[in-house]
């Protein structure tokens, strides 16, 4: 019988955070702003009148329904109604590259919304209840055990089709953007690129994206600009690179929108 000695440890690093609401409180239609984040981000929705935005695709969502957003990737929450908004939310660090590689393969805005059987969902449930009374115990172990047991079971899950009602003439838009977003002049330019106006422009991405076409791209280029300076480019460079013509404003947007400026997201990482 031979002996294996474990070479590197299974468990390099596993950091995560979470986020409960679970009150019977009448949330009025509200749109969160679109954001990013380095971790990767689970959402699960228990109750509630939700959409979800995840770069150029929007989801509706039905309760037990769960977004994965990896880092970087565009996204923001809708509430559509006054409804409750009872839901879990989770960030992993995903530096464990075995645990998280499934979660991330993905292409960006594309497979991210699982849904879930009913028994997949009463069972999801229960391992974050259980997380968050581990968390209130501070019971660091059984934090780890069942968040690691949350993300064993998602990343056996099959990825559900995209479920978008975005329409043909934005998506053109989106995916125009998406693809050349260092290059675009400006919103009245990409308005006349597609022979609309820019006020429907605006009320394009206001009627299905809850967001500015001027929000989207600025989201893009930051989002290109932090993984720049995270392979260690300038800060100049990622600004360039990124398509901002003005150095101070790119300094000033980043840090309005991170909190940090970009040298220190350089420095960090």
């Amino acid at each position: 019988m031979k002996n294996y000695a474990l070479k590197t440890p299974i468990i390099q690093n596993f950091d995560m955070k979470y986020y409960v609401h679970n009150n019977e409180d009448i949330i009025k239609p509200l749109i969160f702003p679109p954001h990013l984040h380095d971790e990767l981000e689970i959402y699960f929705l228990i109750e509630g009148d939700v959409s979800f935005m995840v770069e150029q695709n929007l989801y509706k969502l039905n309760s037990g329904d769960i977004i994965i957003t990896k880092p970087n990737e565009i996204h923001n929450c809708i509430l559509n109604s006054s409804t409750v908004h009872k839901h879990f939310c989770f960030w992993f660090d995903i530096s464990c590259d075995f645990l998280f590689k499934s979660f991330t393969e993905h292409e960006f805005g594309k497979d991210n919304l699982i849904r879930l059987e009913e028994n997949a969902k009463k069972e999801i449930l229960s391992i974050c209840n259980k997380i968050h009374e581990s968390s209130i115990k501070e019971d660091k172990q059984g934090e780890f055990i069942y968040s690691s047991q949350l993300i064993y079971l998602l990343s056996k899950k099959v990825y559900y089709a995209k479920q978008t009602v975005i329409p043909s003439n934005l998506q053109k838009i989106l995916d125009y953007i998406n693809q050349n977003f260092v290059e675009i002049e400006s919103i009245d330019s990409l308005a006349n690129m597609f022979f609309i106006s820019r006020s429907t422009l605006c009320r394009l991405f206001s009627n299905y994206l809850h967001t500015s076409p001027k929000l989207y791209l600025e989201t893009k280029r930051l989002a290109n600009s932090r993984k720049l300076l995270k392979y260690g480019k300038s800060v100049f460079d990622a600004c360039i690179e990124s398509g901002f013509p003005d150095y101070s404003n790119y300094i000033r947007l980043f840090k309005k929108r991170f909190g940090i400026t970009p040298k220190q997201y350089k420095d960090s990482n």
